[in-house]
């Protein structure tokens, strides 16, 4: 039972620390390919720190259930950090498709 536990904390603690690599890959998302492949790394990233969350932290001893309930906080503030970045790399990507604002001006009254 202790091995099964010492092998499930490092899986969460590399599941925490490819979260971080993605996090700090995702700063140079240049095109729409890019975009949606960080799109779907972050839908899978959540999905698993919530399923860590859900269905693995009730089952973790006390001496370690702290130990991962605090990594999965990290986990999950750095994926709001990495959704905040995303959302605004998707925005200015659409903002540049639909080209500049360009206004008219007032109208001309000939007269």
């Amino acid at each position: 039972m202790r091995k099964q536990l010492k092998i499930f904390i490092c899986a969460c603690l590399v599941a925490l620390s490819l979260t971080i690599l993605l996090f700090l890959s995702g700063g140079c998302a240049a095109g729409p390919g890019h975009l949606s492949w960080q799109q779907s790394a972050y839908a899978w990233s959540t999905n698993a720190v919530s399923t860590a969350h859900d269905v693995f932290l009730p089952y973790v001893p006390p001496p370690y259930n702290g130990l991962l309930e605090g990594a999965l906080a990290v986990s999950t503030g750095l994926l709001g950090i990495w959704g905040a970045r995303l959302h605004k790399n998707v925005s200015e990507l659409n903002g540049a498709r639909k080209g500049p604002n360009v206004d008219p001006g007032p109208a001309k009254v000939q007269g």
